[in-house]
């Protein structure tokens, strides 16, 4: 499962690149951007086996992130890291690969693809053929500053 956005892009110039998809148009929103992103995830493949028994709400989406706990932050030193916050990892929805399943998009912004999937055999934006079933997760840690804010900041279905 890859969920850190750089490696999503067909860029020969990144390491580790998984080639999902065909240029490198990978965000990251956020909770600080302006206006905040959206906490919900729309789903555009309810039938897929990867989404097999998420409950989708009237409008098709699934809350990913959560609202923060009260005095979440109370006891943040001065210049610290908050312990609350959320970054979707999104790429371009039109430049998935020929092989990818766009499984959600964020809500909102339903040009940006926060997860797929590419299963065994797909073809990938590389033009090989990918050896084993990838998943394009909708989290973003930001390095190593943010994986234990982000992934707490996840609902129970998130």
């Amino acid at each position: 499962m890859m969920g850190e956005h750089v490696t999503l892009g067909n860029n020969a110039g990144r390491a580790g690149s998984i080639f999902m998809y065909n240029g490198t148009q990978s965000t990251d929103p956020n909770e600080a951007g302006s206006p905040p992103a959206t906490k919900y995830m729309k789903v555009i493949a309810p039938d897929h086996p990867i989404m097999a028994g998420i409950p989708l709400d009237a409008q098709g989406r699934v809350k990913i992130f959560r609202e923060p706990y009260p005095d979440e932050e109370r006891f943040v030193p001065t210049g610290g890291k908050k312990n609350f916050e959320y970054r979707w990892c999104t790429q371009a929805k039109a430049d998935a690969a020929t092989g990818v399943t766009v499984l959600g998009v964020l809500d909102g912004a339903e040009e940006r693809t926060c997860l797929a999937v590419v299963d065994k055999g797909g073809m990938l934006a590389s033009g090989q053929a990918a050896g084993a079933r990838m998943v394009h997760m909708f989290t973003n840690e930001n390095g190593s500053g943010g994986s234990r804010r982000v992934f707490l900041a996840l609902t129970e279905l998130g």
